[in-house]
């Protein structure tokens, strides 16, 4: 048994959109590659690694200074690249 099925009057869609209940289309939902970019660089951790980066640089500590920024730049990428294997030893 087929329903017959009734859509609403120009009456009852116009007061429906008058209380928010319309159908309109929503802006844009995915970010820009710029969007992507600032959220994953201007960290807090990024702004303090770089702080402490300054602050040895402004008292000399050169060789501290790059294997801290090397650690910022290099390892933690890395270690999300080769994650550590799990041992089948009891």
């Amino acid at each position: 048994m087929k329903q017959k099925l009734y859509g609403l009057s120009e009456e009852e869609a116009q007061k429906r959109m008058e209380h928010g209940e319309g159908n309109a289309a929503v802006g844009a939902v995915t970010k820009t590659y710029g969007q992507i970019v600032k959220e994953n660089v201007f960290t807090l951790f990024n702004f303090l690694n770089f702080l402490i980066a300054g602050l040895l640089f402004a008292v000399g500590a050169y060789s501290n200074m790059l294997s801290s920024l090397q650690t910022q730049c290099i390892r933690l990428p890395m270690l999300s690249l080769f994650p550590p294997q799990e041992s089948g030893a009891v």
